[in-house]
């Protein structure tokens, strides 16, 4: 998945019209602690840093 694909994501998750999978993976981003998250991280890289972009509304 490309930085870009897991932008949309996220926006799609916001819309409710994300995938069953996609959709439960960033909500337990958005549940997961920082030692989690981190390992989230190293799984499904793009996607928690697009999510961490949209929380924290910035570039990480």
């Amino acid at each position: 998945m490309t930085k870009e694909e897991a932008r949309e994501q996220i926006k799609e998750w916001q819309r409710g019209e994300s995938t069953s999978f996609m959709c439960k993976l960033i909500d337990l981003i958005g549940k997961a602690d920082s030692n989690n998250r981190h390992r989230l991280k190293i799984a499904f890289p793009e996607i928690v840093e697009a999510w961490e972009e949209w929380f924290y509304g910035e570039r990480v």
